[in-house]
């Protein structure tokens, strides 16, 4: 038994994500992955084994209340799914769970294995929490990971690049299973691919050459991704280098890794050995620009591009990103577009452009917005059409749904939403697995109103490490949705927010509102203590502001607003002005308040 108690991960995609950290250390077995995504047809399996060791083993999260038992039939249903997983027979299956210990449980999971010993089936193991305690004593990865959850990085950037390297690296016949690997993404089949991968990996690797073994390691690179697990993306794209070092596609997606991993000095290395191992590439030249380690650096490589690549698509487009031309930019695009029309990336690039551009403006960083002007959105939207025709005739699925997705956001500066809806909807038909789709189909269903439909796709969504913005998303949605423990659950969200780094304040304040409503006011007072460092001026005075207005301590809680009223400047957030506004008006302070604001 444990000396520690350890709490428990607030609900079933935080526990899953526990599981796989722990199971990981305590089998000392990194191939260890999620096993498709969730609404998937999954046969009772959370997490696999993907590698190649030679027992394959499952595990089913069950997240429980801490008073509540794993009950037997549920544990049968489970076992059951796990028998009509697809491939070579499972050797043993752990069910995890943050249940209580039950006799009733206990005795079943005898009678299983007795009968499954008679039979040749898989041997059942089952966890509870008082046993997952002692687990986790003997598991510093585990440990950590329950005081801090890990951060992930977008990759919108580098799927193009990546998705180059989905076909062939070599001439010839390639492994059929591959190849049906393959098809399997395309038709975003996910945890079939990755079932197909892991048959490669442990029946056939001896029989696969170098490039086509780095093929398999690109694949699986690709299923991380649409998972959103960027981290293992970039791991497994290095592989594939180890297998062809010298080859331009290997090299270039080496170089995207190091930059997903935010290893600008590999990044750059990686890029010069492809510069200098092709340097007829227009390729090896705009990696070589987007993995410079400084703009003097970048501009030293465009200085050094063969003047016939000079005109090159992929060439303008990383000049154009890379330097910030800003006014420049489209004609710089235009040029590209007129050299070679039916290439997807400069419409799409001039699509993003004239769309961020417009959207600035109604996105400040200060108080003071602007107006949308249609006709250069009406540009945008164009564009991203063009690029998304072009997509379907060249089967760019990944760019597609990029296209769509910003179309969407264009429809939306321009007030239509049923053009929004349809992108969206049509995204979701060509990547139903991609968590940018996802992430807008939560969006959409937000603005609709439509939290109860919301709330378990972000939950998704962040069980996956999508994007900073989704904790923030799913506790707004759970806070207002109010169900039974919507709000204790949000107000845990935030808290794991707060201890990051966060000097916006977002988390900290959405933390103590529901510390607040709980009348957690000794906790609330050691929140504001201990976030003070992580804070700026305006946020760490409205957060003690609003304790005290809490306590019912009103005469300080006026002079703290009117502190973080004399902190405030024209270029502040706009956000910040919010928070003094609110905290003024709660103490009663409607003159100062009506005066900052005009």
């Amino acid at each position: 038994m444990s000396t520690f108690q350890y709490r428990r991960p607030s609900n079933e995609h935080a526990f899953e994500d526990f599981c796989l950290v722990l199971m990981r250390e305590v089998w000392n077995l990194q191939s260890l992955e999620r096993f498709g995504r969730r609404g998937e047809r999954q046969h009772g399996v959370d997490l696999l084994d993907l590698g190649d060791t030679p027992e394959l083993r499952a595990v089913q999260c069950k997240h429980h209340g801490p008073e509540m038992t794993l009950p037997p039939s549920e544990l049968v249903a489970e076992v059951e799914k796990a028998k009509t997983l697809p491939g070579e027979p499972l050797a043993e299956y752990w069910v995890l769970t943050t249940a209580k210990k039950s006799t009733a449980t206990q005795q079943k999971v005898r009678q299983i294995n007795k009968e499954h010993g008679a039979k040749g089936l898989f041997r059942v193991v089952v966890r509870f929490w008082e046993d997952i305690e002692t687990m986790i004593d003997g598991s510093p990865a585990a440990q950590r990971h329950l005081e801090i959850r890990p951060t992930e990085t977008t990759v919108a950037a580098i799927r193009t690049v990546i998705g180059e390297s989905l076909t062939p690296l070599t001439q010839g016949s390639v492994h059929a299973d591959l190849d049906e690997v393959k098809a399997l993404l395309d038709k975003a089949e996910l945890a079939e691919a990755q079932l197909v991968l892991r048959r490669v990996r442990s029946r056939s690797w001896a029989d696969l050459a170098g490039a086509q073994k780095a093929r398999w390691f690109t694949l699986s690179a690709d299923v991380h991704l649409r998972l959103g697990q960027e981290r293992d993306a970039a791991a497994r794209l290095l592989e594939a280098l180890d297998h062809t070092p010298d080859d331009e596609l290997a090299l270039a997606n080496a170089a995207a890794a190091r930059r997903l991993l935010h290893d600008a000095e590999a990044a750059a290395e990686v890029a010069a050995r492809l510069r200098a191992g092709f340097p007829s590439s227009a390729r090896a030249w705009s990696i070589s620009i987007d993995s410079a380690r400084t703009l003097d650096e970048a501009v030293g490589i465009v200085d050094a591009v063969p003047a016939h690549l000079r005109e090159s698509t992929e060439v303008t487009v990383a000049i154009a990103c890379r330097l910030d031309l800003r006014e420049r930019f489209p004609d710089a695009l235009e040029r590209a577009i007129v050299a070679a029309p039916d290439d997807v990336r400069p419409w799409f690039y001039l699509g993003v452009h004239y769309l961020e551009t417009e959207a600035g403006k109604l996105n400040p960083a200060s108080w003071a917005g602007g107006q949308v002007d249609a006709e250069q959105v009406q540009r945008a939207v164009d564009a991203l059409t063009r690029a998304a025709a072009l997509c379907i005739a060249q089967g760019r699925h990944a760019l597609r749904t990029e296209a769509l997705l910003h179309r969407a956001a264009a429809h939306a500066l321009l007030g239509d939403l049923q053009r929004v809806r349809a992108d969206i909807d049509e995204a979701n038909v060509v990547m139903p697995s991609d968590p940018g789709v996802a992430l807008a189909r939560a969006r959409l269903l937000l603005e609709e109103g439509s939290l109860a439909s919301a709330v378990p796709i972000l939950r998704e969504l962040l069980q996956r490490g999508v994007r900073d913005d989704t904790p923030f998303m799913l506790a707004a949605a759970l806070w207002n949705r109010d169900a039974p423990g919507d709000r204790k659950e949000a107000t845990a969200l935030m808290e794991a927010q707060a201890e990051k780094s966060d000097a916006q304040g977002v988390a900290h304040f959405m933390a103590l509102d529901g510390m607040l409503e709980a009348r957690r006011f000794d906790d609330a007072a050691a929140f504001v203590a201990a976030s003070e460092d992580r804070l700026g001026p305006v946020a760490r005075m409205v957060l003690q502001g609003r304790l005290a207005l809490a306590r019912d301590q009103r005469d300080l809680a006026g002079e703290a607003a009117m502190r973080a009223l004399g902190e405030l400047r024209a270029d502040s957030p706009r956000r910040h002005a919010a928070w003094v506004a609110r905290l003024l008006t709660q103490v009663g302070r409607y003159h100062e308040c009506a005066f900052r604001a005009s």
